[in-house]
């Protein structure tokens, strides 16, 4: 009868567990780089463009009232330009508003610098919103992984049969192969080392780790019941008391 130590139930969960926390951190992150910080920004440039406010002098008034909000905005616009309207090139109304709000000139300082150089801190400018779009994608490809490994270890088993033991991996390793079998750390730190002569007759070594597999000890049982040829190594029990010198 074969018995089967399946992959734990924690180290299937924890590529989800990562996948879910990767979804919300980046659901987070989109909000403030596809509505949020936009939207702030464009109460900004409405209270810019208010009549008489403190510390916002006419020209940068002027300048506010061109603002045709974030989504429309360009990348040009946002970041300004020594040379804004290049000659040959088409002009948009908005570029033709802009140009006529700084009377004519062409040195635009651009959207981000004039509501910071007017004290609105928490004016977001076009790098910040893109930062935020960018780690959405960071975050969207990490849970992504998360999925593919989920997928990869999900059905991983470690096996014991009637003809030698099964790894993860596929690898059959016929019982009387196994020539080591090192429980130094099994009861300290779950882990079982096994020597085993491969297809070169070349020693080989495995570790079956009890923290990744159920019911490996079972496994175990049945590995040193069909494997009497094997050298057993097993932690020293302490000394006795009356035996110390």
């Amino acid at each position: 009868m074969a018995i089967v130590a399946p992959i734990s139930s924690w180290e299937t969960r924890r590529p989800l567990v990562l996948a879910v926390l990767c979804v919300l951190v980046g659901a987070w992150f989109a909000y403030d780089g596809w509505y949020g910080w936009p939207a702030a920004d464009n109460t900004v440039y409405k209270k810019m463009q208010q009549p008489g406010l403190l510390g916002v002098g006419e020209q940068a008034r002027k300048i506010a009232l061109t603002w045709p909000g974030w989504h429309q905005a360009t990348a040009r616009q946002l970041m300004g330009s020594r040379d804004f309207l290049k000659p040959g090139q088409p002009v948009s109304r908005e570029d033709k508003a802009i140009s006529h709000a700084l009377d004519g000139g062409n040195d635009f300082v651009g959207f981000d610098k004039l509501a910071y150089e007017n004290h609105f801190p928490e004016y977001h400018s076009i790098t910040d919103i893109y930062n935020q779009r960018w780690i959405v994608l960071g975050v969207g490809i990490v849970a992504m992984l998360g999925l593919f490994w989920y997928l990869r270890v999900r059905n991983l088993q470690i096996q014991a049969d009637e003809t030698g033991l099964t790894l993860a991996n596929g690898q059959v390793i016929p019982w009387q192969k196994i020539k080591v079998i090192d429980n130094v750390r099994w009861h300290s730190k779950g882990f079982v080392r096994i020597t085993y002569a491969g297809p070169d007759n070349q020693d080989q070594n495995k570790v079956l780790d009890g923290t990744l597999y159920e019911n490996l000890s079972a496994v175990l049982e049945m590995m040193a019941e069909r494997t009497p040829q094997a050298q057993m190594i097993s932690p020293q029990l302490p000394t006795p008391p009356e035996e110390r010198s």
